[in-house]
C-alpha cells in the first residue's frame, strides 16, 4: 500500500476509510458461503471494533456504513444478535493516518475537538433511532508508543478508544480470497 513518497503519503485515510467499510460489510452472514476466510477475518476484525468475540453464538444479519456522513470518517450501524438476541450497534470512526484530532466548529460555532464534536453529532443522532450500544474507535497508521500515547491522551478525553491497524488486522496466517483484503491487513506493513 505504500510507496516511495516521503512523509505524507497521498490520500491514506480515504483509502483506509473505502477498505475499513468494505472489510466490515464482508462480515455479514450472506458471505459465508462466497469466501469463508475473508468472512470470518472480516467477522473478526467486526468482533475487535465491538468488543465481541465472534464465535457461533453471533450471527451479522446487516452492517451498514456511511462514509463522511456529518463528517465523521465512518458511521457503521451493525445488526446482529448473539445466542438469538438480536442488539443494535452503532460505532463511530475516526482514522488518522499523520495527523491528531483538530479542532471543529461545533453547533454554536465554537470550535472544540472533532473527536467532542463528532460525538456529539452520532450520539444525537443514535438517540433518535434508539441505537443504545455505542462504540467511539480512533484507527491510526501510528505505531510509535510515542503517537500511540498522545492520540490515547487525547482520545481518553472523549472516551474513545485508539486502535492501530496491527491491533484490528486479523491474526490468520492464511491469505485470504481477497488479494485487497490481504493487502491492506495482511502485509499492509
Amino acid at each position: 500500500m505504500r510507496d516511495d513518497t516521503k512523509g505524507y503519503d497521498g490520500q491514506i485515510e480515504a483509502i483506509m476509510d473505502y477498505i475499513i467499510s468494505w472489510t466490515l460489510r464482508r462480515s455479514q452472514q450472506e458471505f459465508s458461503k462466497k469466501a469463508p476466510l475473508l468472512y470470518e477475518y472480516s467477522r473478526n476484525i467486526l468482533g475487535k471494533l465491538l468488543g465481541i468475540t465472534m464465535d457461533d453464538s453471533v450471527s451479522i444479519s446487516n452492517v451498514n456504513v456511511k462514509k463522511q456522513h456529518l463528517r465523521i470518517d465512518l458511521w457503521v450501524n451493525v445488526t446482529l444478535s448473539v445466542k438469538g438476541i438480536d442488539e443494535r450497534h452503532a460505532i463511530l470512526i475516526e482514522n488518522k493516518a499523520y495527523s491528531y484530532p483538530h479542532l471543529s466548529r461545533d453547533e454554536d460555532g465554537e470550535y472544540r475537538s472533532q473527536l467532542e464534536v463528532y460525538k456529539k453529532k452520532f450520539d444525537t443522532e443514535c438517540e433518535e433511532v434508539k441505537i443504545s450500544k455505542r462504540h467511539y474507535i480512533l484507527i491510526t497508521c501510528h505505531e510509535d508508543e510515542k503517537h500511540l500515547t498522545l492520540l490515547k491522551n487525547e482520545c481518553e478525553n472523549y472516551n474513545f478508544e485508539v486502535l492501530s491497524l496491527t491491533d484490528i488486522q486479523s491474526n490468520g496466517v492464511n491469505d485470504t480470497e481477497s488479494d485487497l483484503f490481504n493487502e491492506f491487513w495482511l502485509r499492509y506493513w
